[in-house]
């Protein structure tokens, strides 16, 4: 019965979204057919592809060595895989079922719910101080981005991490976790 609500579910999803692109571009048709593409519009396309494509690559592997950190390794092979199959579902309504779909593949794996769901979280930080380092390369005299760069790097240091990682398990009443972060966490 599960497997029949899951299946469901996820035709259900992919049958909506499919319904939504469909009526907007029969509603929006007259204005699709009056686009001109420039003499390279198929060279930007082709880089603006590589790169998202990139982009969804090094993400699953950064997703990989997370849980790597978080002691559950698992192969790039495997974090490829899941992130690539689940990266569609980051456009439907939500914007969160790619990430849902990851816990689940990980949890799949005999990761736990709390370090599956840990690693979802921790990945988008990473790849946001990253997207601040980029931004102070060039704009070095930004004090709000080098504040919020400090302020993320500050949390996900295992030292300040594990300290709101065990006061986040005392609200909830639940024994923390022996598990730690390594305190080597930014040597990969």
């Amino acid at each position: 019965m599960k497997c029949f609500f899951q299946n469901f579910m996820s035709w259900g999803i992919l049958g909506a979204t499919g319904i939504f692109i469909a009526k907007t571009l029969y509603d929006h048709w007259p204005e699709v057919q009056t686009l001109q593409f420039q003499p390279l519009a198929g060279v930007s396309l082709s880089f603006a592809i590589a790169i998202a494509i990139a982009t969804q690559l090094w993400s699953a592997i950064l997703w990989g060595w997370i849980l790597a950190l978080l002691h559950n390794p698992v192969p790039k092979r495997w974090a490829i895989v899941t992130c690539l199959k689940n990266a569609p579902a980051k456009y439907v309504p939500g914007s969160i079922w790619h990430l849902y779909g990851r816990v689940v593949a990980a949890q799949d794996r005999g990761i736990g719910l709390e370090f599956a769901t840990l690693s979802v979280m921790l990945e988008p930080l990473f790849i946001i101080a990253g997207a601040l380092g980029l931004a102070l390369w060039y704009r070095a005299t930004s004090v709000p981005l080098i504040l919020a760069l400090a302020g993320i790097l500050i949390v996900v240091h295992p030292i300040v991490f594990n300290r709101l990682w065990k006061g986040w398990r005392r609200l909830r009443r639940k024994k923390h976790l022996e598990q730690r972060l390594p305190n080597t966490l930014f040597q990969f």
